[in-house]
């Protein structure tokens, strides 16, 4: 057993014991006397940080664990504060994330109120950039880089934008964060122009599909179900421009949200939808293609051009077979002009 004691007039917030080979905390000891008793300490060599609540921020205060024995904290230890700092990610040690987001967040709006132009904008993109820096790894981060993304789409760099919320998702682990992320981000993509978000699956005979492998031809790609009017009514135009257009160059992937996959595979057979298709539900929880695409209404279906880029979304009827026309006309014509 060890007693640790805090240098008088510094209150302990709480203990860190730290790893000497990578530096990630592996104890965290919270205690507001200043005196901590550690029972089991880990072994020789292992760094010891005392964070204080002092002032406005906190206070590192560490030493090293050489041996079993009795320590006294003294002032000289902070000498060594930077060198053992940098073996510590700042979300262990810097102010309170939450508050310091809520603090920011009022800022930019009183900002916001003065915005003028695009050049405006650039100070309160490095306020948020700071921030993330600042508290790494925690939800306000994430929550800072959606905000970054906002400002980024008001001024049309959309595609700045999804990849700033790309980055947000890896800051936290929060599924209502996440999902929110997620759907920002298909909102951003699915317009004329963008790339749709892909993903990997099972068709229903055990093949692979996902969009990038129909990349050098246009595809339809269709979300629905059969339980869905609308959707089974879009069933003969789909069947028309299947038929019609040659493989080579266009083809149909599917993606069903059916409950029932008998229900999917009768309807299909029935009327003779020869096209991949993908059963939703074979999915893993929480990370279906309805998620990923953020479906609340459907049929959702997308025309996508050879270079893997949305041509239309949002496609209905005889204008299936509009765009596609049009859509293999260019690709024929660019084709030419190679």
């Amino acid at each position: 057993m060890i007693q640790l004691y805090a240098p008088q007039g510094l209150p302990v917030a709480f203990v860190l014991l730290i790893t000497p080979t990578d530096g990630k905390p592996i104890q965290r000891i919270k205690n507001r006397t200043k005196s901590i008793r550690c029972i089991d300490l880990p072994s020789v060599g292992t760094f010891l940080i005392f964070v204080t609540d002092k002032g406005n921020g906190r206070i590192a205060v560490p030493f090293i664990l050489r041996q079993p024995q009795h320590y006294i904290m003294k002032p000289s230890h902070l000498v060594i504060n930077i060198l053992l700092l940098a073996l510590v990610s700042n979300r262990h040690l810097s102010a309170d994330p939450a508050n310091e987001w809520k603090i920011l967040q009022a800022s930019l709006a009183v900002k916001m109120k003065s915005i003028e132009g695009p050049q405006q904008l650039v100070p309160l993109f490095e306020s948020l950039e700071s921030f993330v820096k600042e508290h790494p790894g925690t939800n306000e981060a994430s929550m800072a880089l959606c905000n970054l993304s906002s400002l980024l789409t008001q001024i049309g760099k959309i595609d700045a934008a999804i990849s700033v919320l790309e980055g947000a998702s890896s800051h936290t682990l929060d599924k209502e964060i996440l999902a929110s992320i997620q759907a920002q981000i298909t909102r951003l993509s699915v317009r004329p122009g963008g790339r749709p978000p892909d993903f990997r699956a099972k068709t229903l005979d055990g093949k692979d599909a996902s969009l990038s492998a129909y990349k050098g031809k246009n595809l339809l790609f269709i979300i629905w179900a059969t339980w869905c009017g609308p959707c089974r009514g879009e069933t003969p135009f789909l069947k028309e421009v299947y038929q019609e257009f040659p493989r080579a160059k266009f083809d149909i992937l599917g993606v069903s949200l059916d409950e029932n996959k008998s229900a999917l595979t009768g309807y299909l057979k029935q009327h003779e939808m020869p096209w991949p298709q993908i059963y939703n539900k074979d999915q893993k929880p929480g990370e279906g293609i309805d998620v990923l695409y953020n479906t609340t209404n459907i049929p959702l279906i997308i025309l996508i051009g050879p270079d893997g880029k949305i041509i239309k979304p949002g496609l209905r009827g005889q204008d299936l077979k509009k765009e596609i026309t049009a859509a293999l006309d260019s690709q024929s014509k660019s084709e030419v002009n190679q």
